[in-house]
């Protein structure tokens, strides 16, 4: 039975995706990457909340150098405790990402990606609730269908007025994935020159179409952080083989106490 997965699905998928593009549009806004300066910028003002909700962020944030779902999160979700967002933008936002792009882009399309950046960090807060309600989960059907309707909007009239392309990055890393006969071949194409694509904004994923079976899985299966779909040892062959797929996280543990006596048990003997 497959269920839903948070982590890859959103916050390792669309959220990821979605901030890639917002710094190929501040990219293609205004030349010499000014703007992702900014971005960068910001984001090492905002300090750290408690001891791992809020971590400190990169010097530079929109390369996401070795950058894990955690850390996508934190992106997601800034605290508003800094200096900059005091002042100007803390009766913005109390935590999401909007105090770090207001202002970045033009009307209209900075109330379109702030509404988007809210909605998708309201939509985030609501799917990994470790308590559901009827009410709840009825609520994250509606901001679901929000957040279609937003991202729908976003690449309609946003992505389509800025000529965004491929991040250094990603030319870099697509040189690197290019057959060796081509590297060495004599004549210079385009794509050995570093040209960096053009860059479309794709709504036509499989993660994006996963959100409408949160509230579903989440009723039958419990909340999101009730199991985990990381390998696990199959005791039951006594090999040391690993099976991917859903387990309850307390089965798991039982499984480990149970391997622990037995080894223990045995040595005693």
């Amino acid at each position: 039975m497959l269920v839903v997965d948070l982590m890859h699905e959103f916050e390792l998928g669309i959220w990821k995706a979605l901030f890639t593009h917002l710094i190929c549009i501040l990219s293609a806004a205004k030349a010499g990457d000014t703007l992702v300066s900014e971005l960068d910028r910001r984001y090492r003002m905002v300090l750290t909340f408690g001891s791992d909700t809020i971590r400190k962020f990169a010097s530079n944030t929109s390369e996401m150098k070795r950058m894990a779902a955690r850390d996508f999160e934190d992106v997601l979700q800034v605290s508003p405790h800094s200096d900059f967002l005091a002042f100007e933008f803390l009766s913005k936002c109390d935590q999401c990402a909007i105090p770090v792009f207001d202002g970045l882009l033009p009307k209209p399309h900075n109330e379109t990606v702030l509404t988007l950046l809210f909605t998708c960090a309201y939509w985030h807060a609501l799917a990994k609730m470790r308590m559901q309600t009827d009410e709840t989960l009825e609520l994250l059907d509606v901001v679901t269908e929000r957040l279609g309707r937003h991202l729908r909007h976003f690449k309609r009239d946003t992505c389509a007025a800025f000529d965004t392309r491929e991040l250094k990055r990603e030319v870099e890393r697509r040189q690197r994935r290019e057959p060796k006969s081509q590297a060495g071949n004599s004549i210079t194409t385009p794509t050995t020159q570093g040209v960096r694509r053009l860059k479309t904004f794709n709504l036509k994923t499989y993660k994006l179409h996963a959100l409408g079976d949160y509230s579903n899985s989440i009723c039958k299966f419990g909340t999101t952080d009730s199991y985990s779909t990381e390998p696990v040892h199959n005791y039951a062959s006594g090999t040391s083989s690993y099976t991917s797929y859903v387990v309850n996280r307390e089965s798991s543990n039982i499984a480990h106490l149970r391997q622990d006596f037995i080894e223990l048990m045995g040595s005693s003997s």
